[in-house]
């Protein structure tokens, strides 16, 4: 009975946080995509609207020098954007700050740090 019990517990938990109704929807909207030719620069503020979400898939930057750098500023708080790919001793590794969600309102930019051509896709979604 206390195998039953605890089951049905987990099953009704497992449903209501599943179930989201019509609200937390979200509905594709389009793809933003954007590409920087920067030398020790910054980009300009990319502001998520009211009532969208954003989804960044990929980031990338021609520059893998270690000392020069690329970084991703969201909400005034900097982060290194890592080369896409580089080898470690003997191996090949694949590295990734994507995907990264952003809500309505986050602001993001590009600073470069010495020169780099730099690129990042975004999807954007509407709130339902």
């Amino acid at each position: 009975m206390k195998l039953i019990t605890i089951t049905f517990v987990i099953l009704l938990i497992s449903i209501s946080a599943f179930s989201q109704g019509t609200n937390g929807n979200l509905t594709y909207s389009k793809v933003i995509t954007r590409t920087f030719a920067l030398s020790n620069d910054t980009s300009d503020y990319d502001t998520v609207p009211i009532g969208r979400v954003w989804k960044m898939e990929s980031i990338m930057h021609t520059n893998y020098t270690n000392m020069q750098q690329q970084l991703l500023e969201i909400n005034s708080i900097s982060f290194l954007i890592p080369a896409t790919h580089y080898t470690y001793g003997n191996e090949f590794v694949r590295s990734s700050i994507t995907p990264i969600w952003f809500k309505a309102g986050d602001k993001i930019r590009i600073i470069s740090v010495g020169a780099s051509n730099l690129f990042y896709s975004i999807i954007e979604y509407k709130e339902n």
